[in-house]
């Protein structure tokens, strides 16, 4: 059973396993979550890479952004252009959250988008859908 929330469908998708044996069974991994997609269980790209295959992640990650070993290039991806996280303006690439300091709650904002491991802000002002699609397309074009 996949459930609506992004993380876990891609988590179970990733790994061939059901929500409960990978402990997601109860919802997405959320912003500022310091955790993620258990790193001793091996995703697609990692099995793919050690069958030679090059793999490349266009759009959302969505299963954890706390430590380098989350990420996507550490978990077989040879490149990677997109989000973290979820709830992204789809025009600016910023994600809003509640900034709680000196007993004070306050709006702050942060940018999402990487390339591999760095912020980039390529495409802003460019509808997300329709620039991942053309980064997307850009590396199949340059496939060889």
């Amino acid at each position: 059973m996949l459930l609506q929330n992004s993380s876990p469908s891609r988590a179970a998708l990733m790994t061939g396993l059901t929500l409960s044996r990978i402990g997601l069974q109860r919802g997405a991994i959320e912003r500022f979550q310091a955790t993620g997609l258990n790193t001793s269980i091996q995703i697609l790209p990692q099995y793919l890479k050690t069958a030679g295959y090059k793999n490349h992640l266009v759009g959302k990650w969505h299963l954890g952004y706390c430590h380098d070993d989350y990420l996507p290039n550490s978990r077989g991806f040879d490149t990677f252009l997109g989000q973290y996280n979820h709830v992204t303006d789809y025009y600016t690439r910023k994600l809003t959250y509640k900034e709680f300091s000196s007993n004070q709650t306050q709006n702050a904002e942060a940018h999402d988008l990487h390339e591999n491991s760095d912020p980039t802000y390529e495409g802003v002002g460019e509808f997300a859908t329709d620039f991942f699609s053309r980064k997307a397309a850009e590396v199949i074009e340059n496939h060889n």
